[in-house]
């Protein structure tokens, strides 16, 4: 099939969680930061008349946090609870609560619901508060938080996991100390299915172009692609490359079917497990791949575990950049972290393709380490 690339559309996400420092928060999100709504109600409604309205994004300082923005009409707290069930025991919760001694602005607290639905004040607190309002009975609160916090008090769920949304409000202010969320007047809204928040907020701008086998789910695929126009710099792309490889996955463009002549970029796990993204070219009439002169790709992230590699980068640098490698063990998954992305139109003559043209493209991954530096 021939296609061009220079378009933009919708795919999954994908990623292998470093846990975050203890206490630290990423750059706060620019005022115009857009948000996708995760949950509205009534449906559809304006956001500044909805009952209760919550939206997120990756941060963009570190895509390994979440920004979130919650808001509603309550005169006691608003709160959002994350659960492996639909009800409200073991849920992870996210709240923004008034209290007596300070009724004008929310106060942020990171809780957890047990088994008894007792809800408590999580011994890590781990939300970096942004923006905190109180108007007319309306509460508004915007903060962020990591995916995976590393909390091994079994107090906060990894988010990048299918979980039931739970949807609170409260009309009496805390009257604890520290604040804490009073009884609620009404059953929390649980979601009517399970639902992945880093895969929502991700999937709304890139198109994919390759699943294999077709129709596959992204983590089930032996090789998946997708690419969008970068939203930082529109004369480039954004790739995102995933699949079952033990050394490398990379995606070629080539006026021809065949593998000659091609314009290569992917990742490549190198000898002492890191991974590096690579920018390469399928010499004339051969087979042989060197990497390119100019390297033009800029890392944005990657992982490599249990035999498989996620890549993401760019190209919009003309250097490319070895990945951090981050010796965190989870669920037998070891993390590796880069961003590239890459010019529509390089400059480089020789050895880039314009990715505003029609091209083959050539999907490929091996299973034999690199040696070569």
């Amino acid at each position: 099939m021939v296609m061009a690339l220079a378009v933009i559309a919708a795919a999954g996400f994908f990623l292998c969680l470093t846990p975050a420092s203890l206490n630290a928060c990423p750059a706060s999100p620019a005022p115009n930061a857009s948000y996708t709504t995760i949950y509205s109600i009534p449906n559809g409604c304006e956001q500044s008349s909805c009952d209760y309205f919550l939206a997120a994004r990756l941060n963009d300082a570190d895509p390994t946090y979440l920004d979130f923005w919650l808001e509603g009409n309550a005169d006691g707290w608003i709160a959002v609870g994350f659960s492996e069930t639909p009800i409200m025991a073991n849920s992870d919760v996210f709240a923004c609560a008034l209290d007596t001694n300070n009724n004008s602005i929310p106060v942020l607290i990171d809780a957890w619901n047990g088994l008894g639905n007792s809800n408590t004040r999580d011994t890590q607190q781990d939300l970096c508060s942004r923006v905190l309002e109180y108007t007319f009975g309306r509460i508004l609160c915007s903060f962020t938080r990591a995916i995976d916090t590393g909390d091994l008090n079994g107090q906060d769920l990894q988010l990048n996991d299918d979980l039931f949304l739970l949807l609170g409000t409260g009309s009496n202010p805390s009257v604890a100390n520290p604040p804490m969320l009073t009884l609620h007047t009404v059953t929390p809204l649980s979601s009517s299915s399970m639902l992945n928040v880093v895969s929502r907020v991700s999937e709304h701008d890139y198109r994919v172009f390759a699943r294999i086998p077709a129709g596959c789910q992204r983590s089930s695929c032996m090789y998946y692609l997708a690419v969008r126009t970068s939203p930082i710099d529109t004369e480039s792309l954004d790739f995102e490359l995933e699949g079952d490889a033990q050394s490398w996955i990379a995606i070629g463009l080539s006026k021809t079917p065949t593998m000659e002549s091609a314009d290569v970029s992917g990742c490549v796990v190198q000898t002492d497990s890191s991974v590096a993204v690579v920018d390469a070219w399928n010499l004339p009439s051969t087979t042989n791949n060197v990497r390119d002169t100019q390297q033009d790709i800029s890392p944005t992230s990657s992982s490599f575990g249990d035999n498989r590699i996620s890549c993401k980068y760019s190209h919009n640098q003309t250097h490319a950049h070895t990945c951090t490698y981050y010796a965190y063990m989870y669920l037998h998954c070891v993390c590796f972290t880069c961003r590239f992305s890459r010019p529509i139109v390089s400059g480089d003559t020789e050895q880039d393709v314009p990715m505003n043209d029609n091209y083959y493209l050539l999907f490929g991954r091996g299973n034999t380490p690199s040696t070569a530096q």
